[in-house]
């Protein structure tokens, strides 16, 4: 608590994110773009979207999820509330790791998928980009072995596209048996 979120969002910078993609500080910036450019077509205050991606890693910097990583995000709301940061950027901050895994809880309300999209999409974007592929596509333990491009899909079609377009989806539509691309066991309540 010593530092604010202000003063640690300059920190940022000086933690390498990906020697490819830059530090996280980048990775922050690129976040906060996207998620203006999500909330602005959700019809969200793209500015809360903004600053909800901008500030969703600084708890990585704390002690706190240093020692305990299972608690990113829900630091970073508790750390902002204190600072007296607005409840909904900072219930954004908590839900934009979700969904963790399948069938994990959505995040709720538009500037928090906003935040989350824009922490799945730059990830995915990023590492296809530098020809990372065994990232993007790799099982991940923490997604309960879902692809990595599972959660953001999740959010995609639960969040964005109109309720009835579901039922193609998860039916298999055009894709055949197993939905879009094998991924309708994502999609599944």
């Amino acid at each position: 608590r010593k530092n604010g979120f202000a003063t640690r969002v300059t920190s940022l910078g000086s933690v390498v994110y990906h020697h490819k993609l830059g530090s996280l500080g980048d990775r922050a910036q690129r976040m906060g773009r996207i998620a203006r450019s999500i909330a602005e077509r959700l019809g969200a205050e793209a500015h809360l979207a903004e600053r909800a991606a901008l500030f969703a890693k600084i708890d990585l910097l704390t002690d706190m999820v240093g020692e305990f990583p299972e608690l990113q995000g829900i630091m970073g709301r508790y750390y902002l509330l204190h600072e007296g940061g607005l409840p909904v950027v900072a219930d954004a901050i908590e839900q934009h790791y979700r969904p963790r895994f399948a069938g994990d809880a959505l995040p709720a309300g538009n500037i928090a998928c906003a935040a989350a999209l824009a922490d799945k999409l730059d990830s995915l974007v990023g590492f296809f980009g530098i020809g990372q592929f065994s990232v993007v596509l790799m099982l991940d333990a923490e997604h309960g072995g879902e692809e990595a491009a599972g959660p953001a899909i999740d959010v995609l079609v639960r969040h964005l596209i109109p309720h009835e377009a579901h039922a193609p989806l998860l039916a298999g539509g055009a894709h055949g048996e197993g939905g879009v691309h094998g991924t309708r066991h994502i999609f599944e309540a």
